[in-house]
């Protein structure tokens, strides 16, 4: 018997099993209903395992539920359950049993998503060029278990089982908003311009809107303006980016902020948050506004 558990139901819910012809129960608060369904099973069935999503009895602690959690742990079939919960001590008693294995499922943030995205593409045999090229991939693959494994899934089709390069992650990615508009914002802090404005111009031909764009920026200027002091005055400065949840990966792009003032960063947060103003008063046209603040970014000191 094998215990899925985590609070991302999705994740936990579609695990890559190597199992053919699974017998499938939605656990409905009824635990006779479990044994109903195997006791219909016959010596004939081609079943090689049993799958029982939303296991939420795991978690009760009646004897009944003990007696079940045994009958499953020694049944003659491979029994795997899916159950939404973050705690192990949150199980009945009887899930410690020897023949049962609990495997927890993480649910993806900025910190885990390196090493959960590499367990991914291990599983379906994906390999980069290069360590840039996986770090790229990771950062422009939203933090959803499943829209991961769809765009992996189309990266391996695309690439046709060949070393997965940038130009393959460029070519069929839809890529990470936020991912995107944080690159926005660094070429924007290092002065470059024209890379910036064909990075906007690509967003606005991905149907992004430019007052997202805006806010999204604005966040990500906060964010950096926050990254800039801690740099200056944490004494904690792990703890500090956990908090503001910058990943390693962006660590290293941030880099530069350590040759800019303070001051300029704010200057800029100011400039967008004067745009976004304007643009809800209808005073400025949110393209043609958001275009030209780009434009001339070089010129705030």
């Amino acid at each position: 018997m094998v215990i899925y558990y985590g609070n991302d139901l999705e994740q936990i819910n579609h695990q890559e099993l190597k199992c053919n012809n699974p017998l499938k129960i939605n656990y409905l608060d009824d635990i006779s209903s479990i044994y109903d369904e195997l006791n219909q099973l016959s010596l004939f069935n081609q079943q090689d395992a049993i799958f029982i999503y939303d296991s939420t009895f795991l978690l009760d602690k009646d004897e009944k539920v003990s007696e079940l959690i045994n009958f499953l742990a020694n049944y003659h079939i491979e029994v795997y359950c899916f159950v939404k919960n973050d705690k192990l001590d949150n199980f009945n008693q009887t899930v410690k049993n020897k023949k049962i294995k609990t495997i927890k499922k993480a649910q993806i943030n900025p910190y885990n998503k390196t090493k959960e995205v590499k367990i991914i593409c291990d599983e379906l045999n994906i390999k980069t060029d290069s360590y840039q090229t996986y770090n790229y991939l990771v950062d422009s693959l939203p933090e959803n278990y499943l829209m991961i494994k769809n765009e992996l899934n189309k990266l391996l089709i695309y690439s046709e089982g060949k070393l997965i390069t940038k130009k393959y992650i460029d070519e069929i990615l839809i890529k990470n908003s936020e991912s995107n508009i944080f690159l926005l914002i660094n070429y924007l802090l290092q002065n470059n311009i024209n890379v910036s404005l064909d990075l906007y111009e690509n967003l606005i031909n991905l149907k992004y809107q430019p007052i997202e764009i805006i806010q999204i920026m604005a966040t990500q200027l906060f964010k950096i303006k926050l990254f800039k002091k801690a740099t200056i005055t944490s004494c904690n400065l792990d703890a500090e980016l956990k908090e503001l949840k910058i990943t390693p990966y962006q660590v290293k792009q941030l880099s530069y902020v350590n040759k800019l003032n303070l001051s300029k960063i704010e200057q800029i947060e100011n400039a967008f948050f004067d745009l976004d103003c304007n643009i809800k008063k209808g005073l400025i046209d949110p393209y043609q506004g958001l275009k030209y603040l780009i434009s001339s970014i070089n010129l705030i000191k």
